[in-house]
């Protein structure tokens, strides 16, 4: 991935009360060249859903000129 995206776990965590050993599956993936974002929860594996959330990234059509 070399620093082109950055991973994260959502839903981000609470950030208050105890953990119950709970870790969310879902990955939101935000490519840092351009700003777009995507989020996956729909794999019971996090590496599924950050491969997802890539792949969506990847193959998302231009916005330049749609209105």
């Amino acid at each position: 991935m070399n620093n082109r995206y950055q991973v994260e776990q959502w839903p981000p965590p609470s950030k208050s009360g105890m953990s119950t050993g709970e870790i969310k599956a879902g990955c939101k993936v935000t490519d840092m060249k351009t700003g777009n974002s995507y989020c996956c929860n729909i794999y019971r594996s996090q590496h599924l859903n950050r491969e997802a959330c890539i792949y969506n990234l990847e193959n998302q059509p231009d916005q330049e000129g749609v209105q």
